[in-house]
């Protein structure tokens, strides 16, 4: 627990500044304000399902997965309004459906489901990289916040997919080296994700205050 505090701290401020600025919201930063606020639940549900009712809380994260995917593909394609790249988003998160219905039918809940998880953090960061070679999109960190939010999604998903993908190996060769590595990459990169988050929604907050102040001088 103690090891991702620093990551909560992101997560919450986030979630407060993103409150703050709700109403100026869009609905793409609305889903991603959404996806932090379950991710943060999910969190403290698990510790409480480890803590007092059984020790194995798999089910609590296989359940997540899919929220956290479609939250996340559907903030992509509202990014991506009007452009051609949202047809790839439609067929990938059908693809994802599909494919993670028939997994928790014949598999159920109480496995980890490594496979759905990786094929998730593959398709989200195609997804957000579409957002970032699209020529009808902003990229001025300055004038479109989102974009932060655009590369910190890029860099947590391609940054811990190698590992997921390798995970099975690692804990062949040694167990307490994957879990060391698991907690380096993961805590590190989860806690630049939700800082970047933090910091976009922190540009949009500042926009209405400047906005308020302007009316107020008029």
């Amino acid at each position: 627990m103690m090891e991702y505090l620093p990551f909560f701290v992101f997560q919450f401020l986030a979630i407060i500044i993103g409150l703050l600025a709700f109403s100026a919201l869009t609905d793409n930063y609305r889903l991603i304000l959404i996806q932090i606020i379950i991710s943060v639940i999910v969190d403290l549900l698990a510790i409480y399902v480890v803590r007092y009712i059984k020790p194995n809380n798999i089910f609590v994260y296989n359940i997540y997965m899919p929220i956290e995917f479609l939250t996340l593909s559907f903030s992509a394609y509202l990014t991506l309004n009007g452009n051609k790249l949202k047809h790839f988003l439609l067929y990938g998160i059908t693809l994802y459906c599909l494919i993670a219905l028939v997994s928790f039918i014949l598999n159920g809940f109480s496995n980890f489901n490594t496979i759905l998880l990786i094929l998730g953090f593959i398709l989200m960061s195609s997804f957000y990289l579409f957002i970032l070679i699209s020529p009808n999109i902003d990229k001025s960190l300055i004038r479109n916040p989102f974009m932060i939010i655009v590369i910190g999604q890029i860099i947590y998903f391609l940054g811990v997919t190698p590992f997921w993908v390798l995970r099975d190996v690692l804990l062949l060769i040694n167990s307490q080296f994957e879990t060391k590595l698991f907690l380096l990459i993961n805590k590190n990169l989860m806690m630049l994700r939700y800082a970047f988050c933090f910091i976009a929604f922190t540009f949009v907050f500042i926009r209405i205050l400047f906005k308020k102040t302007q009316r107020i001088i008029q």
